[in-house]
């Protein structure tokens, strides 16, 4: 009879390598499995003397070496799906903005995103391999610039085909389409937002633009490539002073008519025109002024669709704009101090104090602190070692921006933790209530009316001097009108030379009008006059018997 023996059971999935056995004993130090007594190798019992007498042996057990987490950025195709939903992710988050804080109306979620899908239709059928994808992609291709109006394109050339056939490269759309999207949808629906508006908000902070980056999840952030990373984190150097955004929302309005024909309605010009008179300060009758010029002048506020020449005046709301200062020019000149002269319907200008009006939107002329962005592209080792504690700060900040140096993996960043960069602060809107103080102020200090002899003796002197100054560079202007202008530009999205250039335009098209209007009067004097002699001609004398 065997001796009983304490079995024991081999570890999960190993047996003796002879008979299959799964329970082993312990004799003299060695290991025998149960069934066969079959020697098992791989195990010896160590003597540890009389004191440690029936301890064993310890097993000691190497640590699992952590593996360093790889991560693998996207290329190709895949890159180029993962930038979309980046895209998407903030557009929606914009939109949503707009609907909570802004109160628009929720069918704007629902305009925004068919507009969307339209737009990127085209990706899932452009034929992009991944060869072609490690270069830089048509990501900027795509820009349109309306300041270098001089160099005339094709509408062809503005308006983008977004199908990618005949092996094109599909044009990806840019960080700033996102905007122009948020503002077609809001002129598909008629509500008054202002390209202005958009650039201000997000110029400010306000609307998820400018650290939409810093918001998008990590693991999106991490699996991007540099060439699409790049576009995302520039954004936070965004100033919209050159048109930025209206040559987005020009290009977007080309090229859905190109590619599906589709044609915006025009402006809500009403309501627009009547909110930059109010953060403009200017008196009511300018608005009474600037309503009567496109209709006179033959102007609209649609896009130019079938132009082949497209003007920095053609876009929609650079033409409200200029329009609008232009009037104010006219009812009250920069330089000379006088009231439009009355026409014949009795409409009487007041006369515009501007130092006045100086003094009441020294507020709004006031540039904020907030939306001040430093180009730190171009610094160099002396301008950082004089650099203040404050500038360091947002020059540091600017720098992490563009790294991702917050790996927990980093030795540096395990000593050296660095915290997620706050946001800038949001500029502070003007309510509505502040708004209509300066305008009532600016009514009622600045603006006045004169008595009707001093009024008739002022239309004979402003008669006989040219009233009107055209002013082709912003050093031109005088120290009032460059205020002015500014003013007029940062609220618009534009540069004060892209301004004045505008001016200029909508004046050469008014002078052309005019010359065509007094063409057209002497052909008709002319037709009237052969008409007259050809009845004196035709007379016949009468006799009498």
């Amino acid at each position: 009879m065997a001796p009983e023996r304490d079995l024991h059971k081999f570890p999960k999935g190993e047996r003796c390598e002879f008979c299959g056995s799964r329970k082993w004993y312990l004799e003299n130090g060695l290991r025998f499995c149960a069934k066969e007594g079959h020697q098992l190798q791989g195990y010896v019992e160590f003597d540890l003397g009389d004191e440690d007498f029936g301890q064993k042996g310890r097993v000691a057990r190497k640590e699992k070496q952590i593996k360093e987490r790889i991560r693998r950025v996207l290329t190709g195709q895949q890159a180029r799906d993962l930038y979309l939903e980046c895209l998407q992710l903030i557009l929606r988050e914009q939109v949503i903005w707009l609907v909570t804080t802004k109160e628009h109306k929720p069918e704007l979620e629902t305009t925004v995103r068919d507009l969307w899908d339209l737009r990127i239709s085209g990706a899932a059928t452009a034929v992009q391999d991944d060869s072609a994808s490690e270069g830089e992609p048509s990501l900027f291709s795509s820009q349109l610039d309306l300041a270098q109006d001089e160099e005339h394109q094709s509408r062809n050339r503005r308006a983008q085909r977004w199908t990618g056939e005949n092996g094109s490269e599909w044009p990806a759309p840019r960080m700033i389409d996102t905007l122009g999207l948020c503002f077609l949808g809001c002129m598909l629906l008629r509500i008054p937002t202002r390209i202005g508006d958009l650039c201000k908000w997000a110029r400010g902070g306000s609307i998820p633009y400018k650290e939409a980056y810093r918001q998008l999840p990590q693991e999106m952030r991490d699996r991007l490539p540099t060439w699409y990373t790049t576009p995302l984190k520039s954004t936070n150097l965004a100033a919209f002073e050159n048109g930025e955004l209206h040559a987005s929302v020009m290009n977007l309005a080309l090229s859905y008519h190109l590619n599906y024909g589709m044609i915006f309605p025009p402006l809500n010009d009403v309501l627009m025109t009547l909110q930059y008179a109010r953060e403009l300060g200017l008196p009511i009758e300018t608005v009474a002024i600037a309503r009567r010029v496109p209709p006179i002048a033959n102007l609209t506020f649609s896009f130019p669709l079938e132009k082949t020449r497209i003007r920095l005046i053609n876009q929609p709301e650079v033409l409200l704009v200029t329009i609008l200062v232009l009037a104010a020019m006219h009812c009250f000149p920069l330089e000379d101090n006088v009231p439009a002269p009355q026409d014949e319907n009795n409409f009487i200008v007041p006369k515009l104090d501007w130092k006045e009006w100086k003094r009441i939107m020294t507020p709004a002329l006031a540039p904020d602190e907030a939306t001040s962005t430093v180009d730190y592209t171009g610094v160099t080792a002396s301008q950082i070692t004089s650099m203040s504690p404050k500038e360091l700060d947002e020059y540091f900040t600017h720098l992490s921006l563009l790294t991702e140096a917050h790996t927990e993996e980093s030795l540096l960043a395990r000593y050296f933790p660095v915290d997620e960069q706050a946001l800038k602060h949001k500029e502070s809107e003007t309510t509505g209530d502040e708004m209509a103080g300066r305008l009532r102020a600016v009514q009622t200090q600045a603006a006045s009316f004169v008595d009707s002899d001093a009024h008739n003796r002022l239309e004979e002197e402003c008669l006989r001097t040219s009233r009107y100054h055209s002013y082709k560079s912003e050093e031109d202007l005088p120290p009032i009108g460059r205020d002015f202008f500014q003013l007029a530009a940062r609220l618009a999205g534009l540069s004060v030379p892209m301004l004045v250039r505008a001016v200029n335009m909508l004046e050469g098209h008014i002078v052309t009008w005019q010359k065509e209007q007094r063409r057209a009067a002497s052909e008709r004097r002319e037709r009237s006059r052969s008409f007259v002699s050809m009845e004196s001609d035709t007379e016949q004398p009468t006799y009498t018997e």
